[in-house]
């Protein structure tokens, strides 16, 4: 089904249980529904809170009601924290990837678009490391990958 959101994958995002960066990429398919189960605080809802955000909530809406006031800085506490979303446009093989950074010291996600379906080779370097931020664009466009420049919620 075209224009629909395929999958979330948060790459080494804050693990609930200690608050360091998880070591480890997670993905969850939206479509269909999701049951996401698991121990307490281990990120079930911090998973799930990063869907509106592909739809234009900012990170403020999303925490209404919850008692925190930091979103972006709390799930990416690392520079090399991200989400990705990966959506359908008009079909199938028409994908495009959304990928999510914290800006450098501030609560405030920027983006870079990418002309193609997720990959995590994008995400780890030659000794099998996470990539920063700052690594990041640089090692797609080495590998002629179109990503766009850095983009940010108006």
């Amino acid at each position: 089904m075209p224009h629909q959101l395929r999958r979330i994958i948060a790459i080494n995002i804050r693990n609930a249980s200690d608050g360091n960066p998880s070591g480890r990429i997670s993905e969850l398919d939206p479509r269909g529904g999701v049951l996401a189960v698991g121990d307490n605080g281990v990120g079930k809802t911090t998973f799930l809170r990063l869907i509106p955000l592909f739809y234009g909530a900012t990170p403020s809406q999303v925490l209404k009601g919850s008692g925190r006031t930091s979103m972006i800085k709390h799930t990416l506490p690392d520079p090399s924290s991200a989400v990705a979303y990966e959506y359908e446009r008009e079909s199938e093989g028409h994908l495009r990837t959304v990928v999510m950074y914290a800006k450098e010291g501030e609560d405030v996600p920027e983006f870079h678009i990418i002309n193609g379906g997720f990959d995590e080779s994008y995400f780890y370097d030659d000794s099998n490391l996470f990539v920063t931020r700052k690594e990041f664009l640089a090692r797609t466009r080495l590998r002629n990958i179109h990503v766009t420049r850095l983009l940010h919620l108006n």
